[in-house]
C-alpha cells in the first residue's frame, strides 16, 4: 500500500499491494465464538525521504465466523474498504479509496491452543486517484497460539496482481508477528514485520524490501471492546527512499455473537 506513497513522487517504485504489518496484534487464527466482529484500524506514519511522505489510513475490517465447517476447518468471510490520505512534504496531498478487500478464510483447531489456517482473497479492481485499476489475488496463511495469558501469530501473506501484458506492480511476500502477554485487562508486547518483492514487474525496477519491530500495548474492557496500540519503525529498507515509522491502533467490536 505505500506504493501510493511513492506514486505522489512519480517515482518508478511499487510494493505489496497489500499493506506489511496490517495483520499485527490480531490472533488471526483463534478461535473465536460465532459472530460479526469489526475492527476499526485507524494507522498513521511518516517515510523519511526527499521530501517525506505522510500516509494515514482508516480501515474498518468485517470478520464472520460462521457456524458453517468445511473438512473440520471453520469458515469466515471477511471484508474490508479501506481510505487513505497521502501528503507529501510541502507538496500535493490526496485521499480517496483503496482497492476494496474481500476473502474468505478457513481455520482448523489444532489442540493445546493452537489455530492453523489459510484465506483466500482479493483486492478488488477499483477507480480512484489512490486505488490500483487491477484485481491483485492475496493469499494468507498461518498459525496462532493463544492460552494461558500467552498470544503468537505469525502470519504470512503472498500476492499476484492480476494485469495484462504491461505489469506495473510485483508479486510479494510479507509476514506480520505479534508476541503478547495478557495481565488481566492489560496486554503487552511486540511486533514486528517483514516483506519482500518476489519480482521485477518491468525492466529498471528496484526491488524493495524492508523490516520493521516496534512494542504493543493494549486493554481489553468487560464489554467485550478492546482497544490496542502499536508503534513501528523500520530497522532495515531497500529501495523505498526512506525508512517509516508508524502509529496503528485497533478498536475491536464484537457486533453480535450467537448464544
Amino acid at each position: 500500500m505505500t506504493a501510493a506513497m511513492l506514486a505522489s513522487l512519480g517515482t518508478a517504485h511499487a510494493d505489496s499491494v497489500n499493506q506489511p504489518g496490517f495483520t499485527l496484534g490480531f490472533p488471526v487464527y483463534a478461535d473465536l465464538p460465532e459472530g460479526l466482529y469489526l475492527a476499526m484500524i485507524p494507522e498513521t506514519g511518516v517515510r523519511d525521504g526527499d521530501p517525506d511522505v505522510t500516509l494515514s489510513a482508516l480501515t474498518p475490517f468485517f470478520f464472520y465466523q460462521s457456524p458453517l465447517k468445511i473438512a473440520g476447518a471453520r469458515i469466515a468471510p471477511v471484508f474490508s474498504p479501506i481510505y487513505l490520505d497521502v501528503k507529501v512534504k510541502n507538496g500535493p496531498r490526496t485521499s480517496g479509496f483503496y482497492n476494496t478487500y474481500g476473502g474468505v478464510q478457513a481455520t482448523w483447531q489444532l489442540g493445546g491452543g493452537w489455530g492453523a489456517g489459510a484465506r483466500v482473497g482479493a483486492f478488488i479492481e477499483q477507480d480512484g486517484k489512490l486505488a490500483k485499476h487491477f484485481t491483485t489475488l492475496d493469499t494468507r496463511f498461518g498459525a496462532t497460539y493463544l492460552k494461558n495469558g500467552t498470544h503468537f501469530t505469525a502470519n504470512f501473506n503472498y500476492g499476484r496482481p492480476l494485469e495484462g501484458k504491461v505489469k506495473t506492480a510485483p508479486d510479494y511476500m510479507n509476514l506480520d508477528v505479534t508476541y503478547s502477554r495478557h495481565a488481566g485487562p492489560v496486554e503487552y508486547g511486540a511486533v514486528a514485520f517483514g516483506s519482500t518483492d518476489l519480482n521485477r514487474p518491468f525492466d529498471g525496477y528496484a526491488k524493495q524490501r524492508q523490516v520493521a519491530v516496534g512494542p504493543l500495548l493494549g486493554y481489553d474492557f468487560k464489554s467485550g471492546i478492546s482497544v490496542q496500540l502499536r508503534a513501528t519503525a523500520d530497522v532495515y529498507q531497500r529501495n523505498y527512499g526512506g525508512s517509516d515509522k508508524r502509529i496503528w491502533s485497533t478498536i475491536a467490536i464484537p457486533l453480535f455473537m450467537a448464544k
